[in-house]
C-alpha cells in the first residue's frame, strides 16, 4: 500500500510539470509583473494596442497587438506619487486615454504613452470614469458627508462640477457612478 501511494505521488507531480496544451494558438506572452497577483482589471484593448495595467508597480504596458513587442511603459503617477495613476475604469477618445488614482487624473496619447495633461483635486475621487465624444465624468466622495459629479474635458483635463450635495440628515443619499450617454441628440448624466 505504501509503495501504491509512492507510485500514485510520483505520477502526479510528472503529469504537473509537463507544459499545459492550450486548445488555441498564443501569438506571443511576456512577463509584465514582479508578484502575484497583479492583476484586477482586464487589459485595454484599443486599436493596434493591447495595454496592461499592473497594480502596486504603478505600470500601464502597451503591448504591439500582434508582435507583443513593447509599444510602450507609462509610470508618472508612481514615480512622482507612489500610486497607481489607474483604478476601475478609463475612457478613451481621440487617441487619449483618460485614468486616474484617488485625486490624480492624467491624459495620455495611447499611441506613444506620453502625458498630455495632469490634474490633481482636494478630494477622493471614485476613479470609474466614463465618458461620450470629448466628456468625462467621474465623482468624488467624502464619505457620510459629500458627494460630487464631475465633467472634463479630454483635450484638456479641465473639469467642472455638474452637482454637489452634502448630506446633512438621516437619510444618508449618495450617488452612484455618473454614467454619460446620448439620446435624441442630447447628453446626459445619470447618477
Amino acid at each position: 500500500m505504501r509503495h501504491l501511494a509512492t507510485i500514485l505521488i510520483l505520477v502526479c507531480c510528472l503529469s504537473c510539470s509537463k507544459e499545459a496544451k492550450l486548445p488555441y494558438n498564443v501569438l506571443w506572452e511576456t512577463k509584465v509583473a514582479n508578484e502575484l497577483p497583479a492583476f484586477l482589471w482586464d487589459p485595454i484593448i484599443y486599436k493596434n494596442l493591447v495595454i496592461q495595467p499592473v497594480r502596486a508597480e504603478g505600470k500601464l504596458i502597451a503591448f504591439d497587438k500582434l508582435s507583443g513587442e513593447e509599444a510602450w511603459r507609462w509610470t508618472e503617477a508612481f514615480d512622482e506619487f507612489g500610486v497607481d495613476g489607474f483604478n476601475l475604469k478609463v475612457y478613451i477618445y481621440n487617441d487619449i486615454l483618460v485614468t486616474g488614482f484617488n485625486n490624480l487624473n492624467y491624459g495620455i496619447n495611447i499611441q506613444t504613452g506620453e502625458t498630455i495633461w495632469e490634474t490633481r483635486g482636494d478630494l477622493f475621487k471614485l476613479q470609474f470614469i466614463t465618458g461620450i465624444k470629448n466628456k468625462f465624468a467621474h465623482a468624488e466622495l467624502i464619505d457620510d458627508e459629500y458627494g460630487g459629479i464631475l465633467v472634463g474635458d479630454v483635450l484638456s483635463g479641465n473639469t467642472i462640477h455638474l452637482q454637489q450635495f452634502y448630506r446633512d440628515d438621516e437619510y444618508l443619499l449618495a450617488t452612484t457612478i455618473p454614467l454619460i450617454f446620448e439620446w435624441n441628440s442630447k447628453e446626459y448624466v445619470t447618477y
